[in-house]
């Protein structure tokens, strides 16, 4: 691969499910949903939120964790998204398949 896509593309997915996991409601699952469509790939990483836990909508710089994942995704033409469903936190991760040179 020519572009540095496929180095970042492990480094994304490695910092979206050990935020899961660190910050997860302890002892329940982080789900990993993988959809390849229309050259399109979409990662969702969903996990329960402890009880009372609060999630930040937005943070004002781009330090740690899912900040960094956010400014990648920006620069890479990737779509990141953070929501709140219920009782649980989920990231939405989509970028061309083929243009990044993986295949569905």
């Amino acid at each position: 691969m020519s572009t540095p896509a496929a180095g970042l593309f492990g480094y994304v997915l490695g910092e979206i499910l050990t935020n899961a996991i660190k910050y997860g409601a302890p002892g329940r699952p982080v789900v990993l949903r993988v959809c390849a469509r229309d050259e399109v790939l979409e990662l969702c990483v969903s996990n329960e939120v402890p009880e009372l836990a609060v999630v930040p909508r937005r943070r004002a710089k781009t330090y740690g964790g899912l900040g960094i994942v956010a400014e990648l995704a920006r620069l890479s033409s990737w779509s990141l998204e953070r929501r709140l469903r219920g009782d649980r936190f989920e990231v939405v991760w989509t970028c061309p398949a083929e243009r990044r040179g993986f295949t569905c």
